[in-house]
């Protein structure tokens, strides 16, 4: 299951989604908390894979200022 799949799936993305800096927290092995930002056009358009889910990520797609 990729990141943008994922998204699919929960209803997709709204046009105030900032899908440029998809934000991907993973807990790594010491139990720190990591943050990964992934720009999913590329994934939209075929260019590029999805990047992976893992088991407790968390996907954060922040708005877009004012819709633009």
């Amino acid at each position: 299951l990729g990141v943008y799949e994922a998204l699919l799936i929960t209803g997709g993305m709204n046009k105030f989604a900032r899908e440029d800096r998809v934000e991907i927290f993973r807990t790594d092995n010491q139990g720190r908390r990591r943050r990964a930002v992934v720009d999913l056009r590329p994934v939209r358009i075929g260019q590029a894979d999805d990047p992976p889910v893992g088991e407790g990520d968390v996907i954060h797609v922040p708005e877009k200022v004012f819709g633009f």
